[in-house]
């Protein structure tokens, strides 16, 4: 039952990277010229590092996967652990990189994240 959601919780590891990275980017395109460039490009680096970490995982667990079919190896808590700051980090960056006076780049902001909070997990 372990490997099974394991194994559908890991299937849509890679399209959900490339779009938060997508999504990421294109956010703090929109929102640089009203928003601190260093905070941008600091939450920016923040958060492509979780990315990493996170495609790390998955590639820890497709060669686990690969080497044993069932491995014992619990993949279910690091899968979490990087949901989980994921959604932190989305978190921070309407926290602390609100377009305070651009009501048009508040919006934008908002339906991003809304968008990211709103998309279903396979589990």
């Amino acid at each position: 039952m372990r490997a099974e959601v394991l194994r559908l919780l890991h299937g849509g590891v890679l399209s959900s990277l490339f779009a938060n990275a997508l999504l990421a980017i294109l956010l703090v395109f929109v929102l640089w010229p009203v928003i601190s460039p260093n905070l941008a490009s600091a939450w920016l680096v923040l958060f492509g590092s979780v990315l990493v970490a996170r495609a790390l995982m998955y590639l820890s667990y497709r060669r686990t996967r690969i080497a044993s079919p069932s491995p014992e190896t619990n993949f279910l808590w690091p899968f979490r652990l990087g949901a989980i700051t994921t959604g932190v980090v989305w978190g921070m960056h309407g926290l602390l990189l609100f377009p305070t006076e651009h009501l048009a780049h508040q919006v934008f902001l908002a339906f991003v994240l809304a968008g990211v909070g709103s998309v279903p997990s396979p589990h």
